[in-house]
């Protein structure tokens, strides 16, 4: 930091031998990064009793910086791209993978909006591979595997949890089609299904 004395009267502080001068300037050198330093707006001089204007300020003003919202739409189009070219979930890691080597090899050679890009690509794999995950993988135990597009009859096994409770019915709603009267529920945990028919 230098301190700088401007030219100009000299004023007392009362007490003898002690003066100040009537305005002071400092001038602040910092070390910016490369990537700043070409935004940075021309140094001006201006004196401490001088109030920037409203006008100023808002003109000076850079535009909101918002990474979430680019991080969001690569994720949407990692899981668009799964909805329509559903590929398995190791292909989608893989190309994650793959996407955060580049990433460090054009960062080590200072390649940052291609480094950006490839990384938006990982987390586009990242969130096709989530929606893989919750659209078309299911549990060895998942009921899909045994229902059919046909009715038919099943046997359950199962312990129940509690006792049955009764749900009285609901208030008359005129836009109910079918009128609804008291139930019976009873929460059971199923340990085995098998054909009904057998």
């Amino acid at each position: 930091m230098l301190l700088r004395r401007a030219h100009g009267p000299n004023t007392a502080c009362g007490k003898k031998g002690h003066e100040w001068p009537s305005r002071v300037s400092v001038a602040v050198d910092c070390a910016m990064p490369r990537h700043l330093a070409r935004n940075r707006p021309p140094r001006h001089n201006a004196s401490m009793s001088e109030s920037p204007s409203p006008d100023a300020d808002m003109g000076s003003r850079a535009p909101r910086y918002q990474p979430l919202v680019i991080v969001l739409a690569a994720a949407a189009a990692g899981i668009a791209a799964d909805r329509f070219w559903p590929m398995p979930v190791p292909v989608w890691w893989a190309v994650a993978a793959l996407a955060w080597l580049v990433w460090l090899v054009l960062w080590r050679r200072q390649c940052d909006a291609a480094a950006g890009v490839v990384v938006l690509v990982s987390i586009g794999a990242v969130g096709g591979a989530w929606h893989h995950l919750r659209w078309s993988v299911f549990g060895a135990d998942d009921l899909g595997w045994y229902a059919r597009a046909k009715d038919q009859p099943i046997c359950v096994e199962a312990v129940a949890r509690g006792g049955p409770r009764r749900i009285p019915a609901p208030e008359f709603d005129p836009m109910r089609i079918i009128p609804t009267g008291d139930r019976t529920r009873l929460e059971v945990d199923v340990v085995g299904l098998r054909d009904g028919v057998q």
